[in-house]
Parts: C-alpha cells; structure tokens; sequence
C-alpha cells in the first residue's frame, strides 16, 4: 500500500505515514529505484554466492512511495 493510500485511509498527513515507515526502516528512508535495481541485478548473477532469493532480511528496502 502506498503512503498516501494509508494516509487517505487513516485520515492522517502522508507525511506522519512516511516519518512512520522511516522509523522502521534500517537506513531510515525509502530505497531508490537505481538501488534496488542494483540488489535484483545481483541476485540474478550466477555468482551471487550464499544468498538464495529476494527474501533474504538485507534486501527489503521498505515500501515504495
């Protein structure tokens, strides 16, 4: 669900949706598109060593805006 889906069905300011997701993410913001692009194209080489699927708790960037 997007930030301001959950802020419409909240009743509440996107922003106070986004500052809220910021909190529960590691590096404390959404992941950009070229960063996540660069984690799949990883996960897709052959030599990407021990790590098995996008499932791995490293990858998650948090939900896009």
């Amino acid at each position: 669900m997007t930030d301001a889906a959950t802020a419409a069905r909240e009743q509440i300011d996107v922003e106070m949706v986004r500052q809220r997701s910021y909190a529960q993410i590691p590096m404390g913001r959404y992941g950009e598109p070229e960063e996540v692009a660069a984690v799949a194209a990883f996960l897709c080489r052959k030599r990407r060593g021990i790590i098995k699927s996008a499932s791995d708790p490293c990858f998650d960037a948090g939900p896009q805006p």
